[in-house]
């Protein structure tokens, strides 16, 4: 799995932490109380905090905060307990990566992910919130295990985009999501969804798995609208191709961007507060889409 990596680089690779490996554990078996699955978020009291402030700011179904953990897991679900302890884990993941940069962009995709599936009226918001969040988790280890030569490498690419993480670092940032997304047992097809993000032309997702197409269709929008609103150098050509996309992935028109980024800002900014990330004060996605839409 990991044999196309540098050594360093595979020693890079995070584990979860120990209590959330529970309650992925506990929540995958086949047959599992709440109570099982509460008693193993409880015992973590920063996730069990945490995991509650995430449904109550609405990435989950309840509009306010429930009595106790049990209640939320309840009215959540097993699966959005376990999908929000993958999402909550990241910033305990990766501690010393304090890119804002880095978080504001991941926080508009897994976000904007989740608000596309829902035009659809799908009910996999959290599969695509946790897809938009770990689509780009290699850039973190790799800067995690060379902070200075990575930081070095973003800002040349900046200005030269034929620059290759392959050729500077004997591998890419994808590569290195691929094996850890692995090395975690993240679902098989979310997996897939992320890999084929990555690589259009590698296996893609068939017309008989609907539900995974769905997914990556909301991923590549929403890396769209991730560019448009965090980077400095978007110019009319990439808003075109966002307004392109959008148009023909959900045939609808494009000043439905703007109410996205409505609520984008705000998700966003409730969800850099639970997970007590630093978020680059760039403009608001608002502002950044509104002024082509």
């Amino acid at each position: 799995m990991t044999s196309y990596l540098p050594e360093n680089v595979v020693r890079a690779l995070p584990e979860l932490p120990e209590t959330v490996r529970e309650v992925l554990a506990a929540a995958m078996r086949d047959r599992v109380s709440i109570e099982e699955v509460a008693s193993a978020v409880a015992r973590d009291e920063v996730l069990a905090a945490h995991l509650q402030g995430f449904f109550a700011a609405g990435l989950g179904q309840a509009e306010a905060p429930t009595s106790s953990l049990r209640t939320a897991i309840a009215q959540h679900g097993i699966k959005g307990a376990y999908f929000g302890a993958m999402i909550l884990s990241l910033p305990r993941v990766f501690p010393d990566v304090a890119d804002a940069g880095y978080w504001k962009r991941s926080l508009i995709r897994a976000t904007s992910a989740r608000i596309l599936v829902e035009l659809r009226g799908s009910l996999l918001g959290e599969e695509a919130f946790l897809c938009g969040a770990m689509a780009d988790l290699g850039a973190l280890v790799l800067a995690s295990c060379m902070p200075e030569e990575y930081a070095a490498y973003r800002s040349a690419t900046a200005t030269d985009h034929d620059r290759s993480e392959q050729e500077h670092f004997a591998c890419s940032s994808d590569q290195v999501t691929q094996a850890l997304l692995e090395s975690w047992d993240l679902p098989a097809g979310l997996i897939q969804v992320i890999e084929a993000h990555m690589d259009p032309e590698k296996d893609p997702i068939g017309r008989d798995r609907p539900e995974l197409q769905a997914l990556l269709d909301a991923l590549v929008t929403s890396e769209l609208i991730a560019s448009v609103c965090t980077d400095e150098t978007a110019d009319d050509a990439l808003h075109a191709a966002l307004l392109a996309d959008f148009c023909e992935r959900y045939a609808l028109p494009s000043s439905t961007l703007t109410d996205i980024a409505d609520r984008l800002d705000a998700d966003v900014r409730r969800m850099g507060e639970i997970l007590s990330v630093p978020l680059h004060p760039t403009q608001t996605c608002r502002a950044r889409l509104a002024d082509r839409t």
